[in-house]
């Protein structure tokens, strides 16, 4: 019996569902268990790992797919056809987002995570400024993103 485009598509979610796993074990250990000065490599790993997500979403497979369960749309339950919904939507932001960005923003939010403020330290301490700017920086939204976090906050607890 050949597998419906549904079916398929469920099988490429559950891909899509383990590299965020993935994901979200690597940032779990950055915040707890990472040493201090790893956060360059750790920023290497998300941006490869959320890279080969961005690549699964937005491959012509998974749009082809995508058509031929819509067109099928009347054989799926309501619940199918909600998940066929979100899927589209899914690949639709993908789509939209350029792979640049998804890169520069895994490797700044790594970065800025691992030198984020630590217990009884200033939140705006000069090196956490610095990291926060080269993180906006990368993802061209310095301007707005630099006064929004750090113009109206006190430099001390």
């Amino acid at each position: 019996m050949a597998t419906t485009p549904y079916k398929q598509l469920e099988q490429e979610w559950q891909r899509l569902h383990a590299f965020s796993g993935a994901l979200s074990l690597l940032r779990w250990d950055a915040a707890v268990m990472m040493p201090r000065g790893s956060s360059d490599v750790r920023g290497e790993q998300l941006a490869a790992i959320e890279t080969e997500q961005h690549a699964l979403l937005t491959s012509p497979k998974v749009s082809r797919l995508l058509e031929r369960a819509k067109a099928g749309a009347g054989e799926l339950d309501d619940w199918q056809q909600a998940n066929l919904r979100e899927m589209s939507r899914q690949r639709d932001h993908a789509i939209a987002t350029p792979i640049s960005l998804i890169t520069r923003l895994a490797r700044a939010t790594s970065l800025a995570r691992c030198a984020g403020p630590r217990p009884g330290k200033s939140r705006t301490s000069p090196s956490s400024r610095l990291i926060s700017k080269r993180c906006c920086t990368w993802c061209a939204t310095a301007p707005r993103c630099w006064d929004r976090r750090w113009a109206s906050r006190p430099t001390t607890r």
